[in-house]
C-alpha cells in the first residue's frame, strides 16, 4: 500500500495559495489595527489632531468621512483681537 494517495493534487498550487492566504490575513490584520487606532476616521487615539498656537488651539478630525457630521473645535485665549478667518473654499468642501 502506498503512503501517498493519488488524487491528482497540485502541491505547488496549494503552497502558492496558502502563501497568498497568509499575506491576505496580514493585510486584514493591518486594516483592523488601523481602524482601532482611528486611521479610518471613526474614533480612536489617532483620529483627531490638536494644533496649539499662541492664540489658542484647534481640534479637528485627521480623516473626515463623506457626508458625516464632524466637529471642528476652536479655543481662543483671552487675548484681545483674536479671530477666526475661514476661506470661502472651506464652506464649499465642508
Amino acid at each position: 500500500m502506498s503512503a501517498d494517495l493519488e488524487l491528482g493534487e497540485d502541491t505547488g498550487f496549494q503552497r502558492r495559495f496558502w502563501r497568498i492566504q497568509r499575506i491576505a490575513w496580514a493585510g486584514f490584520a493591518l486594516v483592523i489595527v488601523a481602524a482601532l487606532l482611528g486611521l479610518t476616521g471613526a474614533g480612536g487615539p489617532l483620529s483627531r489632531s490638536v494644533v496649539r498656537t499662541p492664540d489658542g488651539l484647534i481640534d479637528s478630525p485627521r480623516i473626515s468621512r463623506w457626508s458625516a457630521a464632524e466637529e471642528l473645535r476652536f479655543e481662543l485665549s483671552g487675548r484681545d483681537g483674536a479671530r477666526i478667518d475661514l476661506s470661502p473654499g472651506f464652506a464649499t468642501h465642508f
